[in-house]
């Protein structure tokens, strides 16, 4: 059963029958993935928001993609509007910047909560950025340390080149 047919009781247990046990999760990994946390410090801290991605990509363009935000409410939310905002489009500064937008809207902070819609945004902006430098196994999840092991002679480029991939590896201050 896929996790997003499970029932639950409330916002953490799992509606089971008592004939039911829960015995293997299995997750699937074809495809480009990232997580990008927001942190108040570095250990020992939980994050304030967290964006997870998932593509599978059909060249260099999204055939699909699930985007889920964690710490943002009681539970991990699914962004689906941020997904359908990439999906048929090639990942790069705007298109990811787009689905940080998608991401957060009609969203209902509490009072207290406000700053979390901005985190969000960079979170699912940055994590899909991160799955789009995804390449030789997930080496290289920083433009610096691609741009490092290009220079080292470690990689090949990638066979298809975009001019928003050099722009985005000059933005983050790669030479």
């Amino acid at each position: 059963i896929p996790a997003s047919g499970w029932k639950f009781v409330n916002a953490r247990e799992i509606a089971l029958l008592p004939n039911e046990i829960l015995t293997e999760i299995t997750i699937p990994t074809p495809g480009k993935n990232a997580t990008y946390e927001v942190r108040h410090k570095d250990a020992l801290d939980w994050p304030l928001a967290t964006a997870s991605v998932h593509l599978k990509m059909k060249g260099a363009t999204v055939e699909s993609a699930r985007i889920v935000l964690g710490h943002v409410g009681p539970t991990p939310v699914e962004a689906t509007a941020a997904a359908a905002a990439i999906t048929g489009k090639a990942i790069n500064e705007d298109t990811a910047a787009a689905a940080g937008e998608a991401a957060v809207q009609g969203a209902q902070p509490l009072s207290q909560t406000a700053y979390k819609i901005q985190l969000t945004r960079v979170a699912v902006k940055r994590a899909l950025l991160a799955a789009a430098l995804n390449v030789a196994g997930g080496r290289f999840l920083t433009p610096y340390a691609f741009v490092r092991a290009l220079r080292a002679g470690g990689v090949r480029a990638p066979a298809v080149a975009e001019a928003a991939a050099v722009r985005l590896l000059t933005v983050h201050g790669a030479k």
